[in-house]
């Protein structure tokens, strides 16, 4: 069981210190296909994120890594890519 899971941290998927990484990360929430979610697939979407940063925050706080199965570790990132396009940290 243990084997199954991966460590995974999002703030690391791109390289934020190169120009090249922040390319890459404002590239993966460009694309035109993200604007075609429903409003509900939107929220759903930021749950996922905002629970994934509250476990990432508690895992960091402990020192840990956050392991999470591979199918896992593909939606966080889908999620996170829809809502990181669709809403504002700000405001929500």
């Amino acid at each position: 069981m243990l084997k199954d899971l991966v460590a995974f941290d999002l703030d690391k998927e791109f390289d934020q210190d190169t120009y090249l990484g922040r390319l890459q990360f404002n590239m993966s929430r460009l694309n035109p296909l993200l604007f075609f979610h429903s409003d509900r697939q939107i929220k759903e979407a930021h749950e996922i994120a905002t629970n994934y940063r509250m476990r990432l925050e508690a895992a960091r706080n402990m020192g840990q890594p956050v392991l999470m199965k591979p199918e896992e570790v593909e939606r966080v990132k889908k999620a996170s890519r829809v809502a990181g396009c669709a809403v504002h940290p700000d405001t929500n």
